[in-house]
């Protein structure tokens, strides 16, 4: 088969042009720091890189909900802290009050203090956390404890609802605990205890101050404490949790690095090639390809 000038022009056109597409993606590499622009510069490479992105999008969000419920919690936590301290207060007025030696006049001092008490733990037990109130249960845009200004009865608005937030894929745990099973719990009931203790106060019933009440008070108090430790036991869940997705994720991070970045020193060699190769192919093209009938008219 007779070679023409024709068919060399395309053969060094064509091998240009394979070599300036090469160039091409070297350039693209380097100016973008991925090894892939597109998926059909590696369709098998493209997916694992999407698959990992996805997943630490993925752990992301679950590392946001995890340091919200962390909030969520430790704020209940500590707003049960100050309750602690609040019962604990209690009962050393429930203990001076059943003294017979107190007159009437100082047991109503006491009865004073104590209905501060009371409205101490409705504000605590009003404590919110990113605009919602941790003891509200699924109403938690309104305070949910108020007392009545007629008869000094404590009222709950909230529900009884738990929530729970995803903290991995099919993983929950509930981050609150309702304000009805915290503060009015049958078992140990914090208001009624506070509000029986301040009447008893006021009547100077010695008896029940030394009997019914102070049990009351110890029962609450016992609640409250054991209700810290569930919190605390969460609270220290999520801790472990986001340690081990924090590392997790900078696993995920670095394989997907490892995948998408590109290798400076091996790009920049690259590219050098590429654009070796590209300069000689036009240098030897224009070599071989002989010249026209126009070029000896010129």
């Amino acid at each position: 088969m007779r070679v023409t000038n024709g068919m060399i022009a395309d053969t060094v056109l064509r091998n240009l042009n394979r070599n300036l597409k090469r160039l091409q993606k070297m350039q693209e590499q380097m100016s973008s720091g991925k090894t892939v622009s597109r998926p059909s510069d590696d369709p098998v490479n493209v997916a694992r890189i999407m698959r990992l992105q996805s997943m630490v999008h993925e752990q992301e969000k679950y590392h946001d909900n995890m340091k919200n419920a962390q909030g969520y919690i430790d704020n209940a936590e500590s707003a049960l802290a100050t309750v602690s301290d609040i019962m604990n207060r209690a009962r050393e007025l429930a203990v001076y009050g059943a003294n017979g030696s107190m007159s009437d006049e100082d047991r109503k001092a006491l009865a004073a203090e104590v209905d501060e008490l009371i409205s101490e733990t409705i504000e605590v037990a009003n404590t919110s956390f990113d605009g919602r109130y941790v003891f509200g249960g699924f109403k938690s845009e309104e305070p949910p404890f108020s007392r009545d200004e007629v008869d000094g009865s404590i009222n709950y608005s909230g529900d009884s609802g738990k929530m729970e937030w995803e903290v991995a894929r099919g993983v929950t745990i509930p981050v609150n605990i309702p304000g009805d099973e915290l503060f009015q719990n049958g078992s140990g009931n914090v208001f009624d205890v506070l509000l029986q203790l301040k009447e008893a106060l006021e009547t100077s019933d010695q008896e029940a101050l030394s009997g019914s009440v102070l049990e009351g008070v110890d029962a609450a108090s016992n609640l409250i404490l054991s209700q810290r430790a569930v919190l605390g036991a969460r609270s220290n869940r999520l801790e472990v949790a986001q340690d081990r997705a924090f590392i997790s994720n900078i696993n995920m991070t670095e394989m997907l690095s490892k995948l998408e970045d590109v290798d400076w020193a091996e790009a920049s060699m690259n590219f050098a090639t590429a654009a070796a190769v590209y300069n000689a192919a036009l240098a030897t093209g224009a070599q071989v390809i002989q010249p026209t009938l126009l070029d000896y008219l010129r």
